[in-house]
């Protein structure tokens, strides 16, 4: 009798937690998408990780090729300048590309570039 009245405990127990199942097993599902989702993509902010993934839900756009031009900064560009790689590119540079493509009557310039600490505020004043 008493092992009927425990077993008889414990599934009231269990089913009064059935609400806190539900949430839990909801919590876990979501952890898992979000691991899958962004698995791969380690060092990026959690912004790029889901504005990546925007993107890729989004499709690729039909841009006319012949009024966009693209500005790529690699090695190669911080070699010119005699840069660092390891040091993030000058606010001057960047405020001296502006102004050359200001010459060139563009409507609009589009800077993907995150920009860390203030560390030059004359490049910042001219950026």
């Amino acid at each position: 009798m008493l092992l009927y009245r425990k077993i008889f405990t414990l599934k009231r127990r269990w089913r009064s937690l059935r609400a806190a199942r539900k949430y839990f097993i909801l919590a876990l599902a979501l952890a898992f998408v979000q691991v899958f989702i962004f698995a791969g993509e380690a060092g990026f902010s959690p912004d790029v990780r889901l504005m990546n993934v925007w993107f890729q839900l989004r499709g690729r756009k039909a841009y006319p090729k012949d009024k966009m031009a693209l500005i790529a900064i690699d090695d190669q560009s911080f070699s010119k300048l005699n840069l660092s790689v390891l040091k993030p590119w000058p606010r001057e540079a960047t405020a001296k590309l502006l102004e050359k493509l200001s010459n060139y009557d563009v409507k609009a310039v589009f800077l993907d570039y995150r920009y860390g600490e203030p560390n030059d505020p004359e490049g910042d004043r001219k950026l």
